[in-house]
């Protein structure tokens, strides 16, 4: 449909934006519902796919590390690629993320909270899931976008490697650092992970890049600095 920038709605524009993002649910076509502002987007349909909740709760006992590793890598890197196109999601769950059961690819959907990406910009408004909202939004009604789709990431598999609903079990401690773990054995590399997605003070929070350089993403680049280490000595 051939339509003015200006009238496309802001999802289905973000939607376009993110078009070539791997690990980004695809948009086939959208039209108008008359003249007013509903209208309806046509999506693709993966095959052989559930959400990650759902997903999540089919299988017994603790979530398997490896395949949390690889689907926080594919997470990232999806969200990593729509923050480049200057998208940001503004939701990511567990419902927003649909794995696929036989291959276990990643596909991020529902954009329909989805903003466009001015770097440095502080919200006033919150947009999202409260449940996975950054303590910065309570202390201070204010929060990067970026920063907060990091803790977002953190709350995700954090809830997925414990099968615990939130990493603190009150506001206080968040600040105190006190995750609550429960019986869960986190894995040393995880937790450093974990807490620094999750750190209470935004800019100390690890960044994307990061993120997927880290030793618990990408066991091998440990491996390589511990080569080169022993080369060296």
């Amino acid at each position: 449909m051939v339509a003015d920038r200006w009238l496309i709605p802001r999802e289905v524009a973000c939607l376009e934006k993110v078009a070539n993002v791997e690990g980004v649910i695809r948009l086939l076509d959208w039209f108008c519902i008359g003249t007013g502002p509903e209208f309806v987007i046509v999506m693709e349909r993966p095959n052989n796919a559930e959400d990650l909740l759902e997903f999540y709760n089919r299988r017994p006992g603790k979530f398997d590390e490896s395949l949390a590793r690889n689907l926080f890598s594919q997470l990232v890197k999806a969200v990593q690629g729509c923050h480049q196109t200057g998208v940001l999601h503004c939701d990511i769950k567990e419902e927003d993320i649909l794995i696929n059961r036989e291959t276990k690819s990643l596909k991020l959907i529902d954009f329909g909270l989805a903003d466009y990406l001015v770097p440095g910009k502080i919200n006033n408004n919150f947009v999202g899931t409260t449940t996975c909202a950054p303590p910065e939004w309570f202390t201070t009604h204010q929060y990067d976008g970026v920063k907060a789709e990091i803790w977002a990431i953190g709350v995700l598999f954090f809830r997925l490697i414990t099968g615990n609903d939130h990493p603190f079990k009150s506001f206080e401690k968040v600040f105190s650092g006190e995750l609550d773990l429960g019986n869960a054995q986190l894995p040393p590399q995880f937790e450093d992970l974990i807490r620094k997605c999750l750190a209470p003070n935004p800019h100390d929070r690890i960044s994307l890049e990061n993120m997927l350089c880290h030793p618990w993403a990408n066991p091998s680049s440990e491996e390589n600095t511990e080569s080169s280490n022993n080369q060296q000595n």
